[in-house]
């Protein structure tokens, strides 16, 4: 009987060692995964459009999905979003910081991270450089675009003969 035992542990032993070790790795990359949704949020929250920041926002669902605080939070803000921004900018925007907190806060309680909600509502460093070069690059397709559809035109300048745009 013991003979038996032995036998047993012997096949048991290696193959519950690689199960637990096995769901140990999952439990780990499951919470990396959660840990990189949150950053990149963190990281991104003063670029909205950028495209991790959007691809963040699109795994909330799946690597939250147990959590309905956190899925509520990013319905909310998600069916926020999809509103037309246009018909008041600044309250959209206030909501939209608000919204987009709420949903970092609740984040943040579930991967059990000290924060506090005024630090994440300060929206993190942003260069002011970056806006300066964001808006600029927007304004130039704006009148790229304004071009192609026919509202826009190239201002001309006429200058004498011998004369350049430069010198006068």
């Amino acid at each position: 009987m013991q003979t038996f035992f032995i036998a047993l542990a012997t096949v048991i032993g290696p193959i519950a060692a690689v199960v637990i070790t096995r769901l140990m790795d999952d439990r780990k990359a499951r919470e990396m995964r959660r840990y990189f949704v949150f950053s990149t949020l963190m990281a991104l929250r003063g670029q909205s459009i950028h495209a991790e920041h959007v691809r963040a926002l699109n795994l909330v669902q799946l690597e939250f999905a147990k959590n309905s605080h956190v899925i509520n939070s990013w319905r909310n803000f998600i069916n926020h979003v999809e509103t037309d921004a246009t018909v008041d900018p600044t309250s959209w925007n206030m909501k939209y910081r608000d919204l987009l907190n709420q949903l970092l806060v609740d984040i943040a309680k579930d991967l059990k991270i000290q924060s506090n909600e005024i630090d994440l509502a300060r929206g993190g460093y942003y260069p002011r450089g970056w806006a300066f070069q964001e808006e600029r690059i927007q304004a130039a397709q704006e009148f790229v675009h304004g071009l192609s559809s026919g509202t826009k035109a190239v201002p001309v300048k006429l200058v004498e003969a011998g004369e350049t745009a430069l010198t006068k």
